[in-house]
Parts: structure tokens; C-alpha cells; sequence
């Protein structure tokens, strides 16, 4: 396997985020992979005005031609501005007004999209415009039309990200706003770069990489790390994009591609894995001490909920049968973005206790949706070549013992059936096969 990164896929590599991520991420302009939680309808008494509101809301949202969601959002800002029933709803006016963007964007209907751009004119109220126009030079890139419009637009959402970045920066420097400010800037900038790539000019890409690269210090986005590495490794030699690979290493920016990438040239120079495990310790040790530390203050001392399921082959699996063991349990759903986006670094510690008889991971498919569960859970695995244990839990019992509301939702487990760790969300490989090196090697040690 080559180490360099075949540029023809950088573009599907930095599709970092689907139009349904920029939309709630507009929300709070912050790109976090948090847990998502599958509600149940909650029946409520509601007023027949109450009811007929929510359901032209509905219908905007759920209109695929973009000319008759123009309409509907019409209709609605008219709603608002003169009838005193819709006054909760001014706040969200704008993003009502802009929403059929999205419906163009959606069914690509790039033309249309532009002259309700155009008709809309400057729109101030709200953030989601930014992300929508930053979307729409996604697609323009991918598609690699309409290149020289699509230019003009991220370099005026660019400097938008940069002006509301600069404009925290100077009363905080810290915190969830800050991060996602700083994070927001390092996006739209990798989306330049790659539209200049895509243009051929690759130099400059490179130099635009580089500073988004300067911004994601803190989020750690891998999406954006291979994507840069993608374009550097144009540039750089095999040795000098290992060193490379290996300061971002040193700065806790680690992702599952860097490790297999950087697996593949020790393999290369060694002639075999063997002493790979405690190159790659030698970045990272330091780190892992410090989760453990951290860890050891809030081990848990429950009871694990002992459960018999069956995985993708029909096979059951019993926990109390793998006492004796640690046992990492991940819970996921094909629908859910954060779950899926922390599986290559979930990848990665798989490959890395491969070869540890003692520890066992188990990939809990639950709260999914739709008649076909097994087919679209082993649709998804093998399509993305991942070599995890998947068991269905198709009544969504086993997930409810373990009261995880959120996924994705992972449970460490000690060898004597002891429920030792919880962890929700994810946020970044790096910090991810952290915290899961840290909790196994806690675990197996008691």
C-alpha cells in the first residue's frame, strides 16, 4: 500500500460535513461531533393555530423543489411580520427566509440556488447563509463547476469567519464558542484551499491548508488533518511527510489515517510490525498517563448489565461468556453521524489489541431505524472494509439497560463482569484512542 494519498479522492476525504451537519452546526457555529439522541413524538394538547403552524414549518422543511419552498418561507416571513400568533418565531425569521437554500442545494439544482441567492440580497440575521453558500462551494468543487462564483463566495465567508473569530478572540480565548469560531475559520479556509486546488493551483492550496492547520490545534479535526496531508504529500518526500505525520503526533493531532500511513513506512523500513506499537507509544505515552490519572479519579464500580445478542452472522454472543476478559462496548446507529465518524480511530484500537487474547471489542448496533437493520448495519461495516464484532441490539433493550439515551455511547468493562467506564460523544481521534488506551489499560489491570 503507498503511503501518499491519492489527490483524485482529497475532495471526498474533506467532505467533512454533510448539509444536514452545517445546519445544525449554523446553529451554534460549531463543528462538534456530539451524541445524538433518538426522541420518541411526545403527544401534547396543542391549539389548533399552534397546530397549523407547526405544520407549515414542517412543510417547509420537508419540500424538495426549491421554487415551492420559496413560497412557503414567503409565506411564513409574511406570517411573522404581521401576525401577532407567530411572534415566537421572529428570532428564526431569516433562517426561514434562506432555507430554500438548503432545497436547492439538496437536489443540486445549482442554478436556482444562485438566483435565490442573488433575490435574497444581504441577509445579516442569522449564520446559517454562511454555511449553506460554504456548502454550495463544496458541491461547486466536488462537481467542479462554476468554480470562478463559487471563489467569489468562500472568500466572502472567509472573511466573515475571520471577522466573527477575531470578534470573540478579544473577550475569550477559551471555551466552547471560541473553539467553534476557530474551528468555523480553519473550515471555510480548507474549503478554499481545496477549491484552489481543484483550479490547479496547488501551491497556493498548500499555503491555505497550512494556516487552517493552525486553527484546528484545537478541534483536532482529522477530516481536515488528512485532507492537508493529502495536498502535502504533493510537496513533501516520503521521509519529510513522516516527519511530518510525526510532529503532528508530538501536538496530539493524531488520527487513524496517520497511524496506518505511518504503520506502512515502519513496515517498510523494519521489514515487520514488530516494535511498531512502542514507536508509536513514544508520542503518545505522556498523553495516556494523563487520561489515566485523570480516569482513575471517576472508575466506576457498577454491576454490568449482562446481555446474549446475536451478530451479523447469526451468531450469539453472551457477555458473562467473556469474563475474564476487558470488554469494550460501543454502542451505534447507521443514522448517527458522530458514531460513524469516530470508528476509523475505533479502527485503529482494534487493530492495536488485535493481537491481546484479553481484550474484546463489541460494536452494539441499536436504536436503528427502518425493517432492514442487519442488512444496513452489515451494508455499512463492509462497505467501509471495517473488521469490527457487530451485534443488533433490535429491541433496544440491551442500550436502555445501560441507560445510554445518547450514542455513540462506549462502556469499558473489567474482566471480573465490572462496569468500570462511560464515555458519550466523541470529539477527535487523538483524543478518542486516548481516552480508550488510557480506560483499557486501567481496566485490564485490576
Amino acid at each position: 500500500m503507498s503511503l501518499l494519498f491519492n489527490t483524485s479522492n482529497t475532495i471526498k476525504m474533506l467532505k467533512m460535513k454533510n448539509i444536514l451537519a452545517i445546519v445544525i452546526t449554523a446553529i451554534s457555529f460549531s463543528f462538534s461531533s456530539s451524541a445524538q439522541e433518538a426522541k420518541p413524538n411526545q403527544p401534547q394538547n396543542k391549539s389548533e393555530s399552534q397546530r397549523l403552524k407547526e405544520q407549515l414549518i414542517e412543510k417547509l422543511y420537508m419540500e424538495k423543489d426549491g421554487r415551492k419552498a420559496e413560497l412557503i418561507a414567503a409565506e411564513i416571513v409574511k406570517k411573522i411580520d404581521a401576525d401577532t400568533s407567530w411572534a415566537g418565531e421572529k428570532k428564526k425569521r431569516d433562517a426561514y427566509r434562506i432555507h430554500p437554500l438548503y432545497t436547492y442545494l439538496n437536489v443540486e439544482d445549482f442554478d436556482g440556488f444562485k438566483q435565490f441567492l442573488l433575490k435574497l440580497g444581504d441577509v445579516t440575521g442569522t449564520e446559517r447563509i454562511h454555511f449553506v453558500t460554504a456548502g454550495y462551494v463544496r458541491r461547486a468543487v466536488k462537481k467542479g463547476i462554476d468554480l470562478d462564483f463559487a471563489s467569489q463566495l468562500i472568500r466572502k465567508e472567509r472573511a466573515w469567519a475571520k471577522q466573527k473569530m477575531l470578534e470573540v478572540s478579544e473577550t475569550s480565548k477559551e471555551g466552547r464558542e471560541y473553539e467553534g469560531r476557530v474551528f468555523g475559520y480553519a473550515m471555510f479556509t480548507a474549503d478554499y484551499a481545496q477549491l484552489l486546488y481543484r483550479k490547479g493551483e496547488k501551491a497556493k492550496a498548500l499555503d491555505l491548508y497550512r494556516e487552517a492547520m493552525q486553527y484546528n490545534q484545537l478541534r483536532k479535526d482529522a477530516d481536515l488533518t488528512n485532507a492537508y496531508l493529502a495536498i502535502a504529500a504533493e510537496f513533501l518526500s516520503p521521509n519529510e511527510l513522516k516527519k511530518e505525520m510525526e510532529q503532528l503526533l508530538r501536538n496530539g493531532m493524531a488520527t487513524a489515517d496517520i497511524i496506518n500511513r505511518l504503520k506502512t513506512i515502519y513496515v517498510s523500513e523494519k521489514g515487520s510490525e514488530t516494535g511498531f506499537e512502542s514507536y508509536m507509544a513514544s508520542f503518545n505515552s505522556d498523553k495516556v498517563k494523563e487520561k489515566i490519572e485523570l480516569l482513575r479519579k471517576t472508575m466506576l464500580d457498577e454491576t454490568a448489565p449482562v446481555f446474549n445478542l446475536k451478530d451479523l452472522n447469526g451468531n450469539s454472543v453472551n457477555l458473562a461468556a467473556l469474563k475474564g476478559k476487558t470488554v469494550v462496548l460501543d454502542f451505534w446507529a447507521t443514522w448517527c453521524g458522530p458514531c460513524k465518524a469516530a470508528f476509523p480511530a475505533m479502527q485503529a484500537m482494534v487493530n492495536k489489541y488485535k493481537n491481546d487474547p484479553d481484550v474484546q471489542f463489541l460494536f452494539i448496533d441499536t436504536y436503528e431505524r427502518g425493517n432492514a437493520k442487519e442488512k444496513n448495519a452489515r451494508d455499512y461495516i463492509t462497505g467501509q472494509k471495517y473488521t469490527f464484532t457487530v451485534l443488533m441490539d433490535n429491541t433496544d433493550e440491551v442500550v436502555k439497560d445501560y441507560n445510554a439515551k445518547n450514542i455513540p455511547a462506549k462502556f469499558v468493562i473489567d474482566k471480573n463482569g465490572k462496569l468500570r467506564f462511560r464515555a458519550m460523544g466523541f470529539s477527535s481521534d487523538a483524543d478518542l484512542m486516548e481516552e480508550i488506551e488510557a480506560m483499557v489499560t486501567l481496566a485490564k489491570h485490576l
